[in-house]
């Protein structure tokens, strides 16, 4: 994508992805700022990165479609496969960079995942946009319950408060 970018990490213990997230943006900017000679010019990443637990069943292969035909969605491809930055185009090319290096999935692939990846948008896809925006557990009603109690995430699902100003303010 031009302005941002998704990935389905899976850390293999606490305080690993944002330990990653960290290294990896600090590489990319200051290799972008070098090749750019412009070094020492303010943030490259505007905010910290998002994330949120996924369930791993049917909710993780709505996550997978999710960040698989985002190019897509955007209209800067007829077809998902055709966006070169994706991983559905890595896994599907004979030869990538990526080869070897793109984990298998924990969930069975779908046979016709390529005609389900260039479908239209489903309401599962925005419940993934409210996951992402809110850093809400995207799952079933029981294991979201679970994961919000055992991760602290009460404010996920709460309301977003915001303070009045004091001309919103009567008497």
């Amino acid at each position: 994508m031009p302005n941002h970018w998704h990935q389905v990490l899976w850390p293999e213990e606490d305080g690993a992805l944002s330990r990653m997230m960290h290294w990896m943006t600090m590489t990319h900017a200051q290799r972008w700022r070098h090749h750019r000679n412009l070094v020492g010019l303010g943030p490259l990443y505007q905010g910290r990165f998002k994330a949120f637990p996924v369930e791993e069943d049917l909710h993780l292969l709505v996550v997978l479609r999710y960040v698989e035909r985002n190019a897509l969605r955007a209209g800067l491809v007829k077809r998902a496969e055709l966006w070169r930055y994706s991983s559905v185009t890595d896994r599907l090319a004979e030869q990538s960079l990526l080869k070897g290096r793109l984990h298998e999935w924990p969930i069975e692939v779908p046979r016709d995942y390529l005609s389900l990846l260039n479908t239209a948008q489903t309401d599962g896809e925005e419940a993934v946009r409210m996951s992402i925006r809110r850093g809400r557990p995207f799952g079933a009603g029981r294991w979201q319950e679970l994961m919000i109690r055992r991760l602290g995430l009460e404010s996920s699902v709460n309301p977003p408060h915001r303070v009045k100003r004091d001309s919103e303010t009567t008497d």
